[in-house]
């Protein structure tokens, strides 16, 4: 390991150099080989991880913000770094946010991606990270969350992304009859997921958080002889409005409807405004309270801020924030209690856990934090 105290240009030169060799060497070994081998995976887990720990010392000493700018201007960013499909798709921001659908089923199906042995290796590497096995944990727990749900239920989810929890109820579970009603901001996800689950058990709506937050509970619903030319995007805006009735049949969600109201993606990116309860997380947890039956469930994920047992690192934060520029808002399970700040506790019990849903365990050890509210 290079000297800590080095200037930063010295630093990453020396793991340009180092992931450079190694690179080269793994490349020259037919990929059967050095695929299966799982000698080439912890060589480039290792370093990888080595170089986040230095990182962080860098950004100890002269900021995140310098560390950054100088690490994204490094050829050991452009030409290693962004090998791997999941830091480049990240900083991309394709639909405009990190971690959209495309991110989702990439770190959810561990596809391998990447033209050489190095860079499939190399996404691996952060697709092992544990931000991301905590995402497929949360799909493992809420699937098994739904075979608990009586027959009839009905369920939303808010900020819906690939709903990949929700296609894997229904394979495991097809003749449980359960109504899920999905929202998402982004058309292409509210497409895609219209193609790839039955219709008979989804109702995929464009939904907007922002809207939600404020008392707005409409909702736009592509009519099937003209998904093709909905553009969202464009068809709200303008002299297109006047289209807007015959493209999209409009819906509105009904307050006290719905056995569970969840979303699991969309917190981290919320502020908090102490002592206004009419914005942020807290205004948006009302909102979605609301919408749950007596004795009905909503769940909310956030991820959580450092703690002993976490196994989601500092070093392992950075590497996101560093490499691809993507933030969350992380909070202690006290803060994510907060969210019901604006529901009288007469209303509901409630429990922190983490993404394993396991009640023996405490919130800490987890990388994700699950607010559990249960409405009386």
């Amino acid at each position: 390991m290079p000297d800590r105290d080095r200037p930063l240009s010295r630093l990453l030169d020396y793991y340009y150099c180092e992931q450079q060799a190694l690179a080269a060497r793994v490349n020259r070994c037919p990929a059967d080989e050095a695929l299966s081998d799982p000698a080439g995976y912890t060589a480039i887990h290792d370093l990888a991880h080595e170089q986040a720990r230095v990182l962080c010392d860098q950004v100890d000493r002269t900021g995140q913000t310098h560390v950054a700018y100088h690490l994204q201007q490094h050829p050991l960013h452009r030409e290693l770094l962004l090998q791997s499909a999941f830091i480049q798709h990240a900083l991309e921001k394709t639909r405009g946010y990190a971690g959209d659908m495309d991110l989702m089923q990439m770190i959810c199906r561990r596809a391998d991606h990447g033209e050489t042995n190095f860079s499939v290796l190399e996404n691996r590497v952060y697709l092992n990270l544990p931000a991301a096995e905590a995402v497929r944990q949360r799909v493992a727990s809420l699937t098994n969350w739904f075979k608990n749900l009586p027959a009839g239920s009905r369920v939303l989810n808010l900020a819906c992304g690939p709903a990949l929890e929700v296609a894997d109820y229904i394979r495991q579970q097809p003749t449980h009859k359960i109504q899920f009603d999905l929202l998402d901001h982004d058309w292409q996800t509210v497409r895609y997921v219209r193609k790839q689950i039955d219709p008979h058990h989804v109702d995929c709506r464009l939904g907007n958080a922002l809207q939600i937050m404020h008392g707005d509970y409409q909702t736009a619903v592509p009519r099937w002889p003209f998904t093709a030319i909905c553009n969202p995007d464009r068809d709200f805006r303008g002299w297109r409005t006047w289209l807007v009735p015959l493209k999209y049949a409009h819906g509105t969600l009904e307050p006290a409807r719905y056995d569970l109201v969840y979303s699991t993606g969309l917190f981290d990116y919320i502020r908090t405004f102490p002592g206004d309860k009419t914005k942020g997380v807290v205004a948006l947890t009302r909102r979605l309270f609301d919408l749950v039956k007596p004795g009905g469930t909503l769940i909310i994920g956030n991820y959580l801020a450092q703690a002993a047992d976490n196994p989601h690192l500092r070093p392992h934060r950075l590497m996101m924030e560093l490499y691809s520029d993507w933030h969350l808002i992380y909070r202690t399970p006290d803060e994510i209690i907060d969210f019901l700040d604006d529901v009288s506790t007469q209303r509901y019990s409630v429990q922190v856990t983490n993404e394993y849903f396991g009640q023996e365990q405490p919130a800490e050890r987890g990388a994700i934090g699950f607010l559990i509210v249960g409405k009386n």
